[in-house]
């Protein structure tokens, strides 16, 4: 039976005009604009932690590093030999914890009884730290305080505030924040100050300032670090981790919640553990038993999930 049409492409009949038919190749296909749907992620993107196939990573001011697994703070690095410390003799040794703070403009590094500040951080070009203040005794660590900048230095020297230009301190100049009060470890939270005891029998205390006076709350255990996450403070004990959240009552010098522990470890393996606690994408990172651990997205009783 003869066709119907002179020709059937997809099972569709066509006709050639006589003279017309041209053997082409096919040009390039037209460049136009769509949309893209990617389904194969687990979690979601731009997150520190990746499991499944996909390596890469990237943030605003952070980058990738060890294949994607972990989190790199900066995005540039380099290696400068700062003559400021070298021409104080304030080079840290090994094995020795220096505090530091980036308050506003300017970062601010302790070592020993020395506060050394920054250049602009928004500068071309980075410079040698610039010494600032030296203080009556070992800083063991340093704060933000209401513009300002908390000294803490254990139970050897009270509590010094730091002006730095924002705050109600004179720029260049210190202040005691309290006759008689001491801290070893500490945070600005809410306008605020909370901090731990280094009294001797007193180093599971928080204390914290309230417009009104110092409040006090007692933990289970010697406090061992502090830091901020999830918009809370977080505190780690010798055997727990804690959360303090809230507010405080000038009226009545109160602070207005309670810490909630959210993690007991039970035991105190090591005198490096909780080196550090950071806060970074919904997750508590810290250091336990010689490794990285990291919470769940909200505070929970379940155990840490290692990840590092």
């Amino acid at each position: 039976m003869p066709q119907a049409t002179d020709v059937t492409i997809d099972g569709a009949g066509y006709m050639v005009a006589p003279g017309t038919y041209q053997r082409l190749q096919d040009g390039a296909p037209e460049g136009r604009t769509g949309r893209i749907v990617v389904r194969d992620f687990f979690g979601g993107q731009r997150r520190a932690l990746q499991l499944e196939r996909d390596r890469s990573w990237d943030s605003v001011g952070v980058g990738p590093c060890f294949g994607g697994q972990g989190v790199e703070p900066w995005p540039f690095a380099t290696v400068d030999t700062d003559l400021g410390l070298n021409g104080a003799a304030a080079v840290p040794g090994a094995g020795q914890r220096c505090p530091s703070l980036v308050v506003e403009d300017r970062a601010y590094l302790a070592v020993g009884t020395k506060l050394f500040r920054s250049v602009l951080l928004s500068a071309s070009a980075w410079a040698d730290f610039a010494l600032v203040y030296t203080a009556p005794a070992t800083i063991t660590d340093v704060a933000y305080y209401r513009g300002d900048l908390a000294v803490l230095m254990g139970n050897a020297s009270d509590i010094r505030i730091y002006g730095t230009g924002f705050g109600a301190v004179a720029a260049g100049t210190t202040a005691v924040l309290q006759v008689g009060e001491k801290g070893r470890l500490g945070v600005g939270y809410a306008n605020r100050l909370v901090y731990a005891d280094p009294a001797p029998g007193q180093t599971d205390q928080l204390r914290m300032t309230t417009g009104g006076g110092i409040d006090t709350r007692q933990l289970d255990a010697p406090i061992v670090r502090m830091g901020l996450w999830q918009g809370k403070i977080a505190v780690a004990t010798r055997a727990s981790l804690w959360t303090l959240g809230g507010k405080s009552d000038p009226t009545t010098a109160k602070w207005v919640t309670d810490p909630s522990p959210f993690f007991t470890n039970g035991v105190w393996s090591a005198d490096d553990d909780f080196a550090f606690l950071l806060g970074f994408g919904g997750r508590l990172y810290t250091w336990l038993a010689n490794q990285i651990f990291g919470s769940r997205s909200r505070p929970s009783p379940a155990p840490l999930s290692r990840n590092y």
